[in-house]
């Protein structure tokens, strides 16, 4: 019943604001007294007397009850604000429970959530924990936090930059922040993939059009004849010799898998290539090559616009009257409340990069192509 409850409230607008401490560990140790059950706003519901005190009755400051403590975390109880940010912060949790309340602080936690988040960022070792911190730090429109992230990215793992990039691109002010560290060579360019950087038109910004331009080039895909062209160097390539399929499927895994799946390897976002027509050379490298020239309804991607200046991009995967849930190219799933969302529109590009054989050498587009025109899994 209450994990119904806690769905029921998550289609509901929460509204953000008030008072939610500073640092985790002070705003965790703080008890919830009157007034700050006065300064965080509840959901405006009203739950039957029975239903109010079994919640009651099941309440505890230590519970480690996930749908718990997002069920009191969505009717605005401090306590429960203050809970997930004790777990959020403490290092002897599973790092599974802390992952779902800092996801919960994302999507529920008042501003002054920023700074604890931040602290996570930077002394947390573990990927999944920053990858959570940064996906949380997305949903709020603070100005500390283009400049965190500018200083994480200087000295971040090569496997964040992209992670780090994609958050920095996605609001308008950390993208400037972000391109002009660029332009100054603070950062290398080559250090941002292209897919990447298809978010700044929707900015609608000339400054970062230019910069995009300058040290990018065009971002767009290339014309017929540009494609048709690199459709006949890499057929070259790959009749200049033989491919492995073992090694083509560490390469698929990488480069592909994200995304497909085949003989039940990897993501399903874009289609299964199991059963595909993949014996067709031509036509498969023209999926490749120009993955936006046909595209399923079922995998059309759609660009989310916020209030908050923040865009995303992926497919709808599920929808409720008060959320739409996008999942993107690296198979994160964002889940972006309806009342935030000022516009979603169709994308005129797939999900999918258009370059992504750019990186690969000779012998191993054959390789990857063997595996990819194999019968049997290897």
């Amino acid at each position: 019943m209450l994990s119904a409850l806690d769905a029921g409230l998550q289609d509901r607008s929460a509204s953000r604001g008030g008072h939610a401490g500073t640092l985790f560990a002070n705003l965790a140790e703080r008890p919830a007294d009157d007034d700050d059950a006065a300064a965080i706003p509840a959901m405006l519901v009203e739950l039957p007397p029975k239903l109010q005190a079994q919640i009651d009755r099941d309440w505890r400051d230590d519970t480690r009850e996930l749908t718990l403590i997002r069920l009191n975390a969505r009717l605005g109880r401090p306590a429960a604000h203050a809970r997930a940010i004790a777990l959020a912060g403490d290092r002897d949790s599973p790092a599974s429970l802390r992952v779902a309340a800092i996801r919960l602080l994302g999507e529920v936690g008042q501003p002054e959530c920023v700074e604890g988040l931040l602290e996570l960022l930077s002394s947390e070792p573990s990927t999944e924990i920053q990858h959570a911190s940064l996906d949380a730090l997305a949903t709020f429109d603070d100005p500390r936090i283009g400049d965190a992230l500018l200083q994480s990215y200087a000295y971040a793992e090569p496997a964040n930059r992209g992670y780090l990039a994609d958050v920095l691109l996605a609001r308008k002010p950390w993208a400037r922040q972000f391109l002009a560290a660029i332009d100054r060579s603070e950062f290398p360019a080559e250090q941002v993939a292209v897919e990447q950087l298809r978010v700044v038109a929707i900015h609608d910004d000339a400054e970062l059009d230019a910069l995009v331009k300058k040290h990018w080039g065009r971002v767009q895909g290339g014309t017929p004849e540009e494609r048709l062209a690199e459709m006949r160097r890499i057929n070259n390539d790959l009749r200049a010799g033989t491919g492995d399929a073992a090694a083509g499927k560490l390469l698929f895994v990488q480069h592909c898998g994200t995304c497909h799946r085949l003989y039940g390897e990897g993501n399903q976002i874009g289609p299964e290539l199991t059963h595909a027509n993949r014996k067709h050379t031509d036509e498969l490298l023209h999926e490749i090559i120009d993955p936006s020239a046909v595209v399923r309804r079922e995998y059309l991607s759609y660009v989310a616009q916020t209030n908050e200046g923040r865009v995303l991009t992926g497919l709808v995967v599920e929808q409720s009257l008060g959320s739409v849930t996008l999942l993107d190219a690296k198979n994160q799933r964002t889940i972006v409340p309806r009342d935030r969302i000022e516009a979603l529109t169709e994308s005129p590009t797939s999900l999918m990069p258009e370059n992504i054989l750019s990186p690969l050498k000779p012998q191993e587009l054959r390789d990857l192509f063997a595996y990819l025109q194999s019968d049997v899994d290897n």
